[in-house]
């Protein structure tokens, strides 16, 4: 297990599920919300620490809830006054100069002040860190300590601080139950009792591995389908399965650029009516979404078996990687396929072979074709060969230059950024108000769908946005104690060396 001050996961350029409308007000159990206080702050660039603390009427001792406001209302006008350094213009060069000027100082004292704010809280705040980082104090999009910590505007070296990290390592194993469930009842034997127990399997890493599995899952039946093609185009409980599992995986809400989401649909489109097969369109198309998902299993892009895996290095390594990749590989490849286009061009005319079939497979999207020809073979792998050594070239380059100039604390700060965004996106509180990014993954989320999302929208019509969210938060909770709470606590023995029995036997040992 990595040591928690070190920056713990993946990619920052992966988009967050965490963009779901949110109440403001807290669940049955939770404790009194306090009435909204408005986030807009004095002129910074005259106010003190004691002065703000003033203006929000917030004590010397401050409580978690009221550094949580505190730092939200200066995380809001930090993020503000980066957006507008970007945006400032002015009539002349002098001008855009200055007014960019005025941007970095008064972002230089939003960042002391946030600095300053912190450090009082540590020294005499009262309160978990959980509480700080997740309590939200406003009904808006970045309500959280939390939901501004993935964000480029923030500094990095808040997100460092060895307290959130250790605060990090702690939610993301344990989730947020203990810290905002209800007390647990006297009865020894009762229902709430047993749904307490059930939800304390909604931590972020099981329900990240919940996700793994069905990704996997979805992958298996790809690669099935591709070994064992069935040879009179008839739909079997494999491809009928794994149309399932793509037609969900394009509804997840909220939707997501992913290159295996789109090669998978485009299978399934260019399929139709028959499952996918061999020297047809659909079937390369179908390789081609295997051969991304396993890349992308080898990227810090979630759900992803990097997140198991709460190492330093195989952190680096996976960042680094999708960073040569996404920097290096790719751009080198388009640099030179007008180059290797014409070579393959050239080489097919010269053995009287048909130049588009190898890679393309065009001439048989609608008809079967005739097997493949060795001289047809010979120019595949010719071209698997080019697009390779033109790849590593500018890879190489860019490992020696590119990485250099990047360095290692850009990657860190990138990996601890996508970690964050990941645990928002994994973190859930069953049957709570409390806004949360989780949306159960393919294929569940067409339960999710059917049950709360459709009659919510129906309800609001109806009755209104507050009983229709009541409806929501509750149906949503009843699917997930009915289809994932079971899973993940069978999951859990994977890790049962972390129960408590488990550690005492080692400290024995």
């Amino acid at each position: 297990m990595a040591s928690p001050t070190s920056p713990l996961l993946p990619s920052a350029v992966q988009p967050s599920y965490n963009a779901i409308p949110a109440s403001s007000t807290n669940g049955a159990g939770a404790p009194p919300s306090a009435p909204e206080r408005s986030l807009e702050i004095p002129n910074l660039l005259v106010t003190s620490l004691p002065g703000l603390l003033e203006h929000f009427n917030v004590s010397s001792h401050p409580s978690a809830s009221d550094t949580a406001l505190v730092l939200v209302a200066l995380l809001s006008k930090l993020k503000r006054t980066r957006e507008l350094e970007e945006n400032v213009k002015g009539k002349s060069t002098r001008d855009t100069w200055e007014a960019k000027e005025r941007t970095r100082e008064l972002s230089a004292r939003v960042e002391a002040l946030l600095g300053d704010a912190w450090e009082l809280w540590l020294k005499d705040g009262e309160g978990e860190a959980e509480r700080v980082l997740w309590e939200s104090v406003a009904p808006a999009p970045y309500s959280r300590v939390i939901d501004f910590l993935p964000l480029m505007s923030v500094p990095a070296s808040f997100g460092s601080h060895e307290l959130i990290q250790l605060s990090f390592h702690t939610t993301w194993g344990s989730g947020l139950q203990p810290f905002f469930a209800a007390a647990e009842p006297a009865a020894l034997f009762s229902a709430v009792r047993f749904l307490t127990w059930l939800d304390s399997f909604s931590t972020p890493r099981l329900l990240h591995l919940h996700a793994l599995c069905l990704r996997i899952a979805h992958l298996l039946l790809a690669i099935w389908i591709s070994l064992y093609p069935s040879p009179t185009a008839h739909w079997g409980v494999p491809s009928i399965l794994w149309t399932l599992f793509t037609l969900c995986t394009s509804l997840e809400l909220p939707w997501h650029p992913s290159l295996f989401r789109l090669l998978s649909l485009l299978t399934l489109v260019t399929a139709l009516p028959t499952p996918p097969q061999p020297s047809h369109l659909s079937f390369l198309l179908l390789l081609s979404s295997i051969a991304v998902s396993l890349i992308s299993f080898h990227l810090p892009l979630h759900p992803s078996p990097i997140l198991l895996f709460v190492n330093k290095q195989v952190i680096a390594t996976s960042t680094r990687f999708e960073y040569l990749l996404s920097r290096a590989l790719i751009p080198s490849i388009l640099y030179f396929l007008p180059l290797v286009l014409a070579s393959i061009f050239a080489l097919a005319l010269a053995l009287n072979g048909d130049p588009w079939h190898p890679y393309l497979l065009l001439r048989a999207t609608f008809e079967y074709a005739a097997e493949v020809a060795p001289y047809e073979t010979r120019i595949a792998c010719l071209v698997a060969v080019i697009l390779a050594l033109a790849g590593y070239i500018w890879l190489i380059e860019f490992a020696t230059v590119e990485l250099a100039a990047r360095g290692e604390q850009r990657e860190n700060e990138d990996a601890q950024r996508g970690f964050v965004r990941a645990m928002i996106d994994y973190s859930y509180l069953p049957g709570r108000e409390e806004r949360t990014g989780y949306r159960l993954p393919a294929p569940l989320n067409l339960a999710e769908l059917a049950v709360a999302d459709l009659p919510y929208y129906v309800l609001c019509a109806l009755r209104g946005r507050a009983r229709a969210s009541k409806w929501r938060v509750a149906a949503k909770a009843v699917v997930w104690r009915t289809c994932v709470a079971p899973v993940t606590a069978v999951l859990s023995l994977a890790y049962a060396w972390e129960w408590p029995v488990a550690q005492v036997w080692r400290r024995a040992a």
